[in-house]
């Protein structure tokens, strides 16, 4: 009988290591995507212009973006930082931000939107917050722009 419960409690033991390490395993694969245009590229260090096939691509325009976002899907509660590329297309119907908003929640990613320079003419942070509290999503506001009004002052980025 002893040998029976010794058995048991170290097959318990066991089946509570084997479903920590798959828990830990899913936990080290998540990682921060920083999905979007140039501004997105910036705050991941990422050099080069991108391609179709990078989260984050130079003077990409929103309705692209949202075709990269459904081709490419995040992962359940995946860290997401978007640049909605608000900016490379200024005829760019505003319900496509929102889609690009409500996909991402829709698939379960936690969404930081990245605003727009918070001086110039082309100011849409007020839009974008909005946005966020719509969907319950974090907003990090705009951005002092750097000499060419568009792109941030970056001296830090995420790597």
């Amino acid at each position: 009988m002893k040998n029976t419960k010794t058995c048991v409690v170290v097959l318990a033991l066991a089946l509570a290591l084997v479903s920590l390490s798959f828990m830990s395993d899913a936990n080290a694969s998540a990682k921060t995507r920083f999905i979007g245009d140039s501004v997105a590229r910036m705050y991941a260090c990422l050099e080069g212009k991108g391609n179709d096939y990078d989260d984050a691509q130079v003077s990409r325009q929103p309705e692209k973006i949202l075709k990269h976002i459904i081709a490419f899907p995040t992962n359940q509660n995946e860290e997401v930082y978007i640049s909605t590329g608000i900016r490379n297309s200024l005829g760019t119907r505003l319900d496509v931000i929102e889609k690009i908003i409500s996909t991402l929640k829709e698939q379960g990613a936690k969404i930081t939107i990245i605003g727009t320079p918070d001086r110039g003419k082309y100011n849409y942070n007020e839009f974008l917050r909005q946005l966020s509290i719509k969907y319950q999503v974090r907003f990090w506001g705009g951005y002092v722009p750097a000499k060419d009004m568009v792109h941030p002052q970056i001296t830090n980025c995420f790597k």
